[in-house]
């Protein structure tokens, strides 16, 4: 996280687009990351597109299935996740493994955190893995721009993607509430003369980032403000410090520290952080996904 002198206030990933599906759902699915959320029973929810490159696979084909019955899954890997599942369904706390898995391009080491997924009541129904290759990191692709006028063709095809946006809605809703993470994104910039990085910060909710982590929000400040000032003094230091060094390298990161919350409890939050750079030595992407 940046130094409060350099933070930009928070506000919508995409200002033109109130739809929030646009952003929570599409950040989480566009994770670097593979993200798999499953039922109780082991049945797949959601995947993200960095999972379902991983096993080869469509992420809508899995959703339904059980590890064991991907069949581009090793049998070793699938029975390390049953396991570590039942191990977090058992015990509700969440847990960080390893694994390799053979590829078109070889071998990839991947280490991913298992977490329980929470009801609104506090009850376990389900789990949610975030697994990172730990051996090379994807490459990105740039977004290609939009030319030209919109045609009749073109404005059904918008009609249909505002209904099925309505649909990934209530997806995403589902999938962050169980899940129990928070999204946010950075734009970064370094600053001339290079002294200081500069970063603006989206979050995709702020009503469920006030379900996930309750802050108190003062007059004038942002939800992401509050959580800035909230987080423990020592560790807001050791998290700027890791969050420049890393950017900077273009090395994506994870860290853990301590925020007051706004009964008064404090809280151990868990970041994994996925950096992408844009233009080498200035301008750098951020997605993180903030778990208990």
């Amino acid at each position: 996280m940046p130094s409060e002198q350099y933070r930009k206030p928070m506000r919508n990933l995409f200002p033109l687009q109130s739809d929030p599906a646009f952003v929570g759902l599409e950040l989480l699915r566009a994770s670097l990351d593979c993200v798999f959320i499953n039922d109780l029973r082991g049945k797949l929810l959601f995947v993200s597109n960095a999972g379902a490159r991983l096993l080869d696979s469509a992420p809508d084909a899995m959703v339904g299935m059980t590890f064991s019955q991907i069949e581009p899954l090793p049998a070793h890997v699938a029975a390390l996740f049953d396991r570590c599942r039942a191990e977090v369904l058992s015990t509700g706390m969440a847990t960080v493994h390893a694994y390799s898995i053979p590829t078109l391009h070889g071998t990839c080491e991947h280490e991913f955190t298992i977490s329980p997924a929470l009801n609104d009541a506090g009850a376990v129904v389900g789990t949610l893995i975030i697994s990172r290759d730990v051996t090379v990191r994807l490459p990105s692709k740039p977004i290609a721009p939009i030319e030209g006028d919109i045609t009749e063709k073109d404005s059904g095809a918008l009609d249909m993607a505002a209904r099925e946006s309505i649909q990934q809605e209530k997806l995403r809703k589902y999938v962050m509430q169980a899940a129990n993470c928070q999204l946010w994104y950075a734009d970064v910039t370094e600053l001339s003369p290079p002294t200081h990085l500069e970063w603006t910060i989206y979050i995709s909710d702020e009503a469920e980032a006030q379900r996930f982590l309750p802050l108190d929000v003062r007059q004038g400040e942002t939800y992401q403000d509050a959580r800035y000032r909230c987080r423990i003094p020592e560790d807001r230091d050791a998290c700027n410090a890791l969050g420049t060094q890393s950017v900077r390298a273009g090395r994506s990161y994870s860290q853990d520290f301590r925020t007051t919350c706004a009964d008064g409890a404090i809280r151990w939050l868990h970041e994994d952080i996925q950096v992408e750079t844009v233009q080498e030595g200035k301008h750098w992407r951020v997605v993180a996904v903030c778990t208990d």
